[in-house]
């Protein structure tokens, strides 16, 4: 399939990174979209988790030869804290 378009995706990354990396696969493979920015809602530990998205990234960009920037990393906050734990919809509002 031809790449027809770019995309940025926004979401939220965990302690798996798999649902980013299957997303931006399953875009690139079933809907010929290239993810070209991330916008990612975390929570206090991102910086960890961005370095486990980091490892799959590096083995997209084997399969693709590109990878997605990572153009915002963004912490869901509580009472002007960042969150520690789970994410709660009302902490993104």
């Amino acid at each position: 399939m031809a790449l027809v378009s770019e995309a940025v995706v926004a979401c939220e990354l965990g302690p798996n990174p798999a649902p980013v990396s299957e997303l931006i696969w399953a875009l690139r493979v079933q809907r010929g979209l290239r993810v070209r920015d991330l916008f990612l809602l975390t929570n206090v530990h991102g910086e960890r988790y961005l370095h486990e998205l980091d490892h799959a990234l590096e083995m997209l960009r084997g399969v693709f030869g590109d990878v997605p920037r990572v153009a915002r990393l963004m912490y869901a906050e509580r009472d002007g804290q960042r969150v520690e734990d789970e994410l709660d919809p009302e902490d993104a509002a």
